[in-house]
């Protein structure tokens, strides 16, 4: 900027850890892209990291470089699969968030860190726990029933990953009897938070991840 350089860059990339930088470009108005791309965290505590990259796109009226909303990338664990699950349920996706929750049920492929014990079994209870809630925001009670069921048969009492199928039986139980979704979603809330150890713990995966929260179990509202 005349005899000085003028620093064009919005925002900051210093929370995405050991970067990859790449230039993209050119664009459709022959400007060019800014990358990065967080590849990892060298530390265990973290969990698996989820990779992310933030692209930088030049704004001619700010006359700066804009960051864009970050862009998870693939991942093949199924911590990950289970929180895009969770994530798209959220935001009202229920067919995609039945089919996330599709893949961590059956997906051998998928990896799992021996965060805690028995981490499969506990994911993929989870996931099938909230299979049924979906199919209730679906209004689809045949299958919330039958998957409830599926629930029950697969993890029984002593079973790792049990706990999910007693919290699904405190949903399942204030849902049919009031068909009231808050309602059941109390009751699911107070289970978690009278178990903390066996339905909170297993779905901690390090300081990376988001730490669940009874609300987050069950956290829908007609």
């Amino acid at each position: 900027d005349g005899a000085s350089f003028t620093n064009r860059l919005q925002g900051a990339s210093d929370d995405l850890p050991y970067p990859d930088v790449e230039i993209v470009g050119p664009e459709d108005d022959g400007s060019y892209r800014l990358a990065v791309t967080g590849t990892s965290i060298g530390s265990a505590g973290a969990g698996p990291y989820r990779q992310r990259t933030r692209a930088w796109g030049w704004d001619a009226a700010a006359q700066a470089l804009v960051p864009g909303a970050d862009v998870l990338l693939p991942s093949n664990f199924r911590i990950h699969a289970l929180l895009d699950a969770d994530q798209a349920a959220l935001a009202g996706d229920y067919a995609g968030a039945q089919a996330l929750y599709y893949r961590v049920v059956t997906d051998e492929t998928l990896q799992d860190v021996e965060f805690g014990p028995s981490p499969r079994d506990n994911l993929i209870a989870y996931a099938m726990f909230r299979k049924v809630i979906t199919y209730v925001l679906m209004s689809d009670l045949g299958d919330a029933q039958l998957g409830y069921g599926i629930l029950q048969n697969s993890y029984p009492a002593m079973a790792p990953g049990h706990a999910y199928a007693e919290l699904a039986t405190a949903f399942w139980d204030a849902f049919t009897a009031s068909e009231d979704l808050p309602a059941a979603c109390l009751a699911a809330q107070a289970y978690a938070a009278a178990h903390p150890g066996d339905v909170l713990g297993p779905l901690y995966y390090g300081y990376a991840h988001p730490t669940y929260t009874e609300a987050d179990l069950c956290p829908f509202r007609p």
